[in-house]
């Protein structure tokens, strides 16, 4: 089901899914994966909630990021997705304290909060590393208004 739902093919993870002992939290959980993939959130959070797991919970805090309640979001969630609802909620130094991972994209938040912070050296420095991971990101940040203060 994991390998279902990894390929985007939802329609086959759901099959597999029922497939599963509907008690098992993690097949709930993964239940609970479909429904917020196909962007039925509230059927998602029910799903979740009933599941209980460490990892519901930040999937319920995934639902709060889409719905806006970042603080909430930030409490149910841990790195990259905790940073980007402390950036949301403006608590950008938290934000940045948040992010643990050295990848392309949490380089390209790392960049984001330091140029809020008008810290544009750092900004630029990380804004480079994402941008050398992952070339693509480097079109993205051309028109990414967080980096105007540091367009060359």
């Amino acid at each position: 089901m994991l390998s279902s739902l990894d390929s985007g093919d939802l329609l086959m993870a759901a099959e597999k899914a029922k497939e599963l002992k509907t008690a098992d939290a993690d097949a709930i959980n993964a239940k609970g994966v479909i429904e917020l993939r196909k962007g039925n959130l509230a059927e998602a959070a029910l799903l979740f909630k009933k599941s209980g797991t460490a990892e519901a919970q930040h999937n319920l805090g995934v639902i709060d990021l889409l719905n806006g309640d970042y603080k909430a979001a930030a409490a149910k969630c841990d790195g990259y997705n905790k940073a980007l609802a402390l950036l949301l909620d403006g608590e950008y130094e938290k934000a940045d304290e948040a992010l643990t991972g050295t990848d392309a994209q949490s380089n390209y938040l790392r960049a984001v909060i330091a140029a809020r912070l008008g810290r544009d050296s750092v900004a630029r420095k990380y804004l480079n590393a994402a941008c050398e991971a992952d070339p693509a990101l480097k079109k993205r940040a051309e028109t990414d208004v967080e980096f105007a203060s540091i367009a060359n």
